[in-house]
C-alpha cells in the first residue's frame, strides 16, 4: 500500500540525503507542506537530514522517533 501511487504528482523532490535517510515528497501546490504542519518521522537511526530539511524548507514541526535508539528519550523534537 505504501509504495502504490495514491495521487498523480508532477513535482517530486528528494529532501535529505541521497542515500538512506532522505525521502521523496510531492510539492505540487495542493499537496506541498505548509506551516503549520506536523511530521512524525520513525526509524531515524540518528539520520536527521530529512527532518532538518522539512523544518528548514517548509517550517513544519518534526517529531522524530527511533525505538531502537540507545539514548534516554527516543523522541527528538525539531522546529518546535
Amino acid at each position: 500500500y505504501i509504495n502504490r501511487l495514491q495521487i498523480l504528482c508532477k513535482d517530486v523532490i528528494r529532501i535529505g540525503s541521497l542515500t538512506d535517510g532522505g525521502k521523496e515528497i510531492c510539492v505540487d501546490k495542493p499537496y506541498r507542506p505548509r506551516a503549520p504542519c506536523i511530521v512524525y518521522s520513525f526509524g531515524i537511526n540518528f539520520q536527521f537530514d530529512f527532518d532538518e530539511a522539512v523544518v528548514n524548507l517548509f517550517g513544519c514541526d518534526v517529531f522524530a522517533n527511533d525505538p531502537r535508539g540507545t539514548y534516554e528519550d527516543p523522541w527528538l523534537e525539531t522546529g518546535v
